[in-house]
């Protein structure tokens, strides 16, 4: 019997998530969601209180596959290269995804009293700090703040993906995310203050 809830909780999560990315968050109600799983109006109240846990059910599963992507950029990254191909993986996974990176960041997502969602947010955060202070090691990055030089990247990654998606990053501007992203990196690389 766990088996089987626990069977259909992860295909309504599956459901609103596939609503999500094909029709946009409007589109993501238990109604819909169940009517795609084929079970009765009341089975996804069974799982989740309401809308927004089912949502926050759906970001911990796109965090959860955001950290193993990001983790196997910079395990198989050399070290010359980690910092920037894990902010480049991250800034193409938020251009990539719009609709998940819209919910990941949502304002009802990041504040609500979820442990694990609060838990996978700092664990992305976490990879970018550890990544950074590597990089500082080997004298690749600036010795400064290693939290607040994370921050930077971080920060700076989601302005230039918000950027990009709402059109005022574009190659016919002169301007391409990642070379944004790699100018960056170069300025932290060097011995200047930080603008």
């Amino acid at each position: 019997m766990v088996d089987s809830q626990h069977k259909t909780r992860r295909a309504l999560i599956q459901a609103a998530a596939a609503l999500l990315e094909h029709h946009g968050l409007s589109a993501v109600t238990l109604r819909a969601v169940g009517q795609a799983i084929g079970v009765s109006r009341t089975t996804p109240y069974r799982h989740f209180e309401n809308k927004e846990d089912l949502l926050r059910a759906v970001a911990l599963e796109y965090f959860k596959e955001l950290e193993q992507q990001l983790g196997e950029i910079v395990q198989k990254a050399p070290p010359q290269s980690r910092l920037e191909d894990l902010l480049l993986g991250f800034l193409q996974f938020m251009i990539d995804f719009p609709e998940r990176y819209a919910l990941m960041m949502s304002h009802n997502v990041q504040q609500g009293e979820d442990d694990a969602l609060l838990a996978a947010s700092q664990r992305i955060f976490g990879m970018f700090l550890q990544v950074v202070e590597q990089a500082q090691s080997v004298e690749a990055l600036r010795q400064s703040d290693p939290t607040q030089i994370a921050a930077l990247l971080f920060s700076s990654c989601h302005g230039v993906a918000d950027l990009s998606l709402s059109g005022h990053i574009k190659p016919k501007k002169g301007l391409e995310p990642s070379s944004l992203v790699r100018l960056l990196i170069q300025n932290l690389s060097e011995d200047m203050a930080l603008l």
